[in-house]
């Protein structure tokens, strides 16, 4: 992992936990090609006090066995999210 990374994660995620989001979405390469990290990097994205939607990267996969590891890792329900807005309806 980069030096600074996990520095500004935290200082992320405490700044996304003072703002009505209904949910953060992660675009992925959770880690730079060292599986070790998802630990560290995981624990802190865990902190933000809404749904956390995290979708994979290249990066994600190195030294991954199987797809299916990485998407429970990630709390991934499957390889992909669908997701359909009831109107009326409010998650704030």
């Amino acid at each position: 992992m980069y030096r600074n990374s996990l520095p500004k994660l935290k200082a992320a995620i405490s700044d996304l936990n003072k703002q009505k989001m209904p949910f953060l979405i992660n675009l992925g390469d959770v880690v730079d090609r060292n599986p070790a990290d998802f630990t560290p990097i995981l624990k802190e994205i865990r902190k933000f006090r809404k749904a956390v939607y995290t979708t994979t990267g290249n990066h994600d996969y190195h030294g991954i066995k199987s797809n299916d590891s990485l998407y429970k890792l990630l709390d991934m329900p499957a390889e992909y999210y669908s997701f359909k807005r009831e109107i009326g309806v409010s998650s704030c």
